[in-house]
């Protein structure tokens, strides 16, 4: 049996811990989030011919799948995050999309602003922004498991 992560994931860490009231839901929704995040930023690439050929610049005939599913993923992730406030996104930024601990943050948070963050109210705070997610995305989870898409946590 394999056990662990490709990379680290500070959901899924708080996930081993049962006080943290993490749930597959929210590792879920996490992931979707991260992946319609990817897609937008960095988008599929396109096909490529198994052979080198040297193709001169000619006119297309619309936009690529890959094109397609850029425009896909930057709606998806629009519609996600215009729910958060500013201060939810810059949680969601680093925690969620940079994978940065909740500790991490918080230190970084409280020497950037001189005001002190508490672990345990941020935790709170991502608890909040991980159901919002979990309901947001509820359906499309809902799917994915229901088809074997999604890996469990």
């Amino acid at each position: 049996m394999v056990s662990g992560w490709r990379g680290y994931c500070p959901i899924r860490k708080m996930r081993g811990n049962p006080a943290n009231q993490i749930t597959e839901a929210h590792v879920h929704a996490a992931d979707m989030l991260r992946e319609a995040a990817d897609v937008a930023w960095l988008g599929y690439s396109g096909e490529r011919p198994m052979l080198y050929v040297a193709m001169t610049a000619q006119p297309r005939a619309g936009m690529s799948k890959a094109d397609m599913a850029r425009n896909k993923a930057l709606r998806d992730l629009g519609r996600a995050i215009r729910i958060f406030t500013r201060e939810q996104r810059e949680l969601i930024a680093s925690v969620i999309l940079r994978n940065e601990s909740l500790n991490s943050w918080c230190r970084r948070k409280t020497e950037e602003t001189g005001a002190r963050y508490d672990p345990l109210a941020e935790k709170h705070r991502l608890l909040l922004i991980l159901d919002m997610l979990a309901a947001h995305f509820d359906s499309e989870i809902e799917d994915d498991q229901r088809n074997g898409r999604r890996l469990a946590s």
